[in-house]
Parts: C-alpha cells; sequence; structure tokens
C-alpha cells in the first residue's frame, strides 16, 4: 500500500498536469481527460440510450472542455466539472433530436440516477432554473437552483451511498432510493422521488418518503445492492396515484 509520501506525491503531480492542460498543454490535456473516458461514456449512454451517440457526446465533451479550460478555477474539482459539460452536451443534444414526449423524460430520469448514485451535485445540470422541491407532508419548499445547490451538495453524499431503482407515479418518472447510511451494510429505503419534466429539463421534485415502497412492490431492504451482485428489483408499472 502507497504511504502517505506517495500519495501525496502523486496528487501534486496530477494537479500539475491538470493545471498544465488548463494553460493549453495538448498532450496533458488528452492525458487528464482520458482519465474520465471511460465513465463519462457511461453517463451519456445512460442519458441518450445509444452507444455511438455517447461516444460522439464523449468526444464533443472534450472539445467544450479544451475550448473552456480557462473557466476551470482549478483545484480537486475537474472531474466534477468536466461531468457538466457531458451533461449539458447531452441535454443540447436531447433537446435538438427530440421529436414529441416519448422516451425523454426516461433518459432524464436515467442521468437524475447517475448523478444521484455518484452524489454528483452536477445533477443540477438537469434542471430548469426556477425547479421546485417539495416534500409533503412537511412544509418544506425549495425554489430555483441557488436554493437546492446546498440541498444538493449536503444531501447527496453525507447521509451515505445511494442506490435508485426507475419506476413511475402518476405517470411521471420517478427515482425509488435507497441508501446505505455510514456504518450499515444494508441499502435501506429512503425515499420516492418524483420529477416533473417541462421543456426538456426537470421543473419539480416531489419527495415522498419510504411509506410508498409496498404499494410500488419494492422491498424494504434492497438485498446485495446492485453493485455486490444483488438484482435491481423491477417496480410495479404506475404504482399507486399519490396525492400532490
Amino acid at each position: 500500500m502507497p504511504d502517505s509520501t506517495t500519495r501525496t506525491a502523486g496528487k501534486v503531480a496530477g494537479d500539475a498536469v491538470v493545471e498544465a492542460a488548463r494553460s493549453g498543454d495538448g498532450a496533458a490535456f488528452a492525458e487528464v481527460v482520458g482519465r474520465h473516458r471511460r465513465e463519462l461514456h457511461v453517463h451519456c449512454y445512460r442519458m441518450l440510450g445509444s452507444f455511438e451517440e455517447a461516444e460522439d457526446l464523449v468526444q464533443e465533451a472534450f472539445l467544450r472542455a479544451w475550448r473552456r479550460r480557462e473557466s476551470f478555477e482549478g483545484g480537486p474539482g475537474f472531474r466534477a466539472w468536466l461531468y457538466r459539460i457531458a451533461t449539458n452536451a447531452c441535454l443540447d443534444t436531447l433537446r435538438s433530436s427530440r421529436s414529441g414526449y416519448g422516451p425523454y423524460p426516461g433518459r432524464l430520469l436515467e442521468g437524475f440516477i447517475d448523478a444521484h448514485e455518484r452524489a454528483d451535485a452536477a445533477a443540477a445540470a438537469l434542471a430548469r432554473d426556477d425547479i421546485r422541491i417539495t416534500m409533503p407532508p412537511h412544509r418544506w419548499c425549495f425554489d430555483g437552483l441557488d436554493a437546492i445547490r446546498p440541498l444538493l451538495e449536503r444531501g447527496l453524499s453525507d447521509p451515505g451511498d445511494w442506490r435508485l431503482v426507475p419506476t413511475r407515479a402518476n405517470r411521471q418518472p420517478t427515482a425509488a432510493s435507497y441508501l446505505r447510511a455510514p456504518g450499515d451494510t444494508e441499502f435501506r429505503a429512503f425515499k420516492f422521488d418524483v420529477l416533473r419534466i417541462a421543456g426538456g429539463q426537470i421543473a419539480e421534485i416531489t419527495t415522498f418518503d419510504a411509506t410508498l415502497f409496498p404499494a410500488f412492490g419494492l422491498p424494504p431492504v434492497l438485498a446485495g445492492g446492485p453493485t455486490a451482485g444483488g438484482a435491481i428489483p423491477r417496480a410495479a408499472p404506475d404504482g399507486p396515484r399519490s396525492d400532490r
């Protein structure tokens, strides 16, 4: 196992490569974006549903990142910055090619799930500027991106690890969230996020607690978790109608 000196040296070297890329060194830029190519391809595939389109959008994201490299402010956030660019590139493609309501909400849901499971606040790129989040029966209400960004940063990473199951409620794309809290070994039913889509982006998220899971045919515990070999359960097609 590398000691702390080795890890520190590696971090310094990595920071130097990022800074060189930011300064216009083409070789350094190719090296640093190449580290994220595979995971960006998976992210774009989940949003677009096409392997070929995902590959094209990864290239487009790299081109945009190169053109805007000076906008990166430095520090450890290069990966998150690159993800935001890739997400916006996918959204632009989906908006321009959309020929109706069709599968687009499902693609947005996949993008939401992907960002949520990675605890990536870049999920905000999927939302409208005037997004609203409510949590009935509580009276909590968050309006606009500026209000939800701190909520995303705390809510996605602080509680623990997430696994999400796609479903539908009230004929709207919905994510059933399981949480593995620090010190726990199981992913336990936690919440439902019902998404309202408008103008090709998430306009509203209504969050319900875990009491709805049995009505959707979902277990209270996600056995093994998807990444540990457990099967992801299939929720009931549209579940019960929940009063908003």
